[in-house]
């Protein structure tokens, strides 16, 4: 199972919690209504598995091409805006959560069975994952924590993963992910180049929005350079119309008609600028 993929479940999951009696209006929006109507016939009394049955059946209609995008324009085209507006805050604050779940997926291994007791994860749950992918430790933690998902619903968090972590003493792990955690949120923090969410929870900014901030910036830092080499430029002149002198007694007027390309520079106690050409 993909990220992607592990991440859309986890958000039909959580959508599957507050679609309710909307579902026939959501399948409507996702021209799946024919769908709905077939489980009504199967399900009449057990709405919960209807959902269930209409999300997995949608998923494998759309054979690859499902996406949290579709669900969210969906929601939208269904004018379901209470639920559209959970599911975006699901995604604030849930994705979050599944983005550590990735990264700790990968640093996890052999140490699962620890983690899984320190969740409270029963035995015969977790041999059950151990016997449908014995050679496959990746699926096997991939399955651990969708389980875990949909066990803690809206209460899953990265702040109990961590206290699961440390119950368990794996220090080592604990180590890697909080510095998953600084550099995340040292990435939140940037000034010029803000994080902006694309497909596949990656990060960029665009070439024309960077040049837009850092332009002003420029322009700026230009008019500061020529504004100083003006004021500059004057009190050299000022000072040479006064025939002030070098530290030798030479007038700094007469050398420079005597050498007009020298390096001429102002070495008087009442000077404060630096003069050199």
């Amino acid at each position: 199972m993909t990220t992607a993929c592990h991440e859309l479940h986890g958000f039909v999951r959580q959508l599957s919690r507050h679609i309710g009696c909307d579902i026939k209006r959501l399948a409507r929006a996702l021209n799946a209504e024919s769908t709905v109507v077939e489980l009504e016939r199967q399900y009449p009394r057990d709405l919960k598995e209807l959902i269930r049955q209409f999300f997995e059946k949608w998923l494998k209609m759309e054979e690859g091409h499902a996406s949290i995008d579709q669900l969210m324009h969906g929601l939208k085209a269904a004018e379901l805006f209470e639920t559209f507006t959970k599911m975006e805050a699901f995604m604030q604050e849930g994705i979050s959560c599944s983005v550590f779940i990735r990264e700790l997926s990968r640093h996890i291994g052999s140490d699962l069975k620890m983690l899984a007791r320190a969740l409270d994860i029963d035995k015969t749950e977790f041999d059950a994952i151990e016997y449908r992918d014995p050679r496959d430790l990746k699926e096997q933690i991939v399955q651990f924590f969708r389980i875990w998902e949909e066990r803690e619903g809206s209460k899953a968090s990265i702040e109990t993963l961590m206290a699961a972590l440390k119950k368990a003493e794996l220090s080592e792990v604990v180590d890697k992910m909080e510095i998953f955690l600084k550099q995340e949120k040292a990435k939140e923090k940037a000034v010029l180049c803000p994080r902006v969410f694309v497909e596949g929870d990656a990060t960029e900014m665009k070439s024309a929005e960077l040049t837009h901030t850092l332009q002003p910036l420029h322009k700026s830092s230009v008019l500061k350079t020529e504004s100083f080499r003006m004021i500059r430029d004057d009190h050299e002149s000022r000072y040479l119309q006064r025939g002030r002198c070098n530290s030798d007694g030479t007038n700094l007027r007469n050398a420079r008609t005597r050498n007009p390309q020298s390096n001429v520079r102002c070495n008087s106690s009442s000077c404060k600028f630096n003069l050199d050409a």
